[in-house]
């Protein structure tokens, strides 16, 4: 199957019409079946974020992911904690900051909640900088 990137910008008005966010929405799943859309939100200040949802790499996503940072730049990257390779998401997406999710999800029973201890022994030898936020904390990113 072949996956193509979306090459649509979206612009979506903030601040009363006065500013306007940028969005491309790229295609991904969830398992083999389950669509995700994995978007890429750029900001007025010039910054840019993706967030990939629940993106487990099946169905050639790795083929888009792995050349994604090529093709746009992104400055700070949320994926899952979970995801099948987290080091060649964050190599794919070429970005300053990984800030990972769904850690300890409360929506989860006990025994599918995601432990902090295990992103870190994930993400070791990341030569990207990471978070790993609990709730209620927050971080202000300052683009290089």
């Amino acid at each position: 199957m072949e996956i193509t990137l979306s090459a649509s910008i979206q612009a979506l008005k903030i601040q009363k019409g006065k500013q306007q966010l940028k969005a491309i929405n790229n295609p991904g799943h969830q398992g083999s079946d389950i669509e995700n859309n994995v978007p890429l939100v750029f900001t007025p200040e010039r910054m840019s974020f993706a967030q990939t949802g629940d993106q487990s790499g099946p169905m050639g996503d790795w083929d888009w992911i792995d050349t994604i940072g090529a093709q746009d730049r992104v400055d700070v990257l949320f994926p899952n904690c979970w995801t099948p390779d987290i080091h060649r998401m964050i190599n794919g997406f070429q970005h300053q900051l990984v800030i990972t999710g769904h850690e300890n999800e409360m929506g989860h029973t006990i025994d599918h909640r995601e432990s902090n201890w295990l992103t870190y022994k994930r993400l070791k030898g990341s030569l990207t900088p990471f978070l790993l936020l609990t709730w209620g904390e927050s971080y202000h990113y300052v683009p290089k």
